[in-house]
């Protein structure tokens, strides 16, 4: 009966994540206990905003839901709506 609420409480975390990486200038970064991060400032000795685990990273990243910025960080994917003008 509790795995339903975890599942539930991972989904509402990753929404969360995809939220804030959505605001200019943040990004997933990978923490020293294996987790991801969504940091609100360039600063890494404030806590993170959402935390991730590395599976559901893995998982965004296979998606093309993420993008990698460098070797320890993602940043969120921008998709590019066609335009409507001919």
């Amino acid at each position: 009966m509790s795995k339903p609420a975890n599942n539930a409480e991972g989904e509402a975390a990753l929404i969360r994540a995809l939220r804030a990486l959505s605001v200019s200038g943040r990004r997933l970064h990978r923490m020293l206990d294996g987790r991801w991060g969504v940091m609100a400032t360039r600063d890494m000795r404030r806590r993170p905003v959402v935390t991730l685990s590395a599976d559901t990273v893995a998982r965004l990243a296979e998606e093309g839901r993420i993008l990698p910025a460098d070797e320890e960080t993602f940043v969120v994917a921008q998709r590019v709506a066609a335009n409507a003008w001919p």
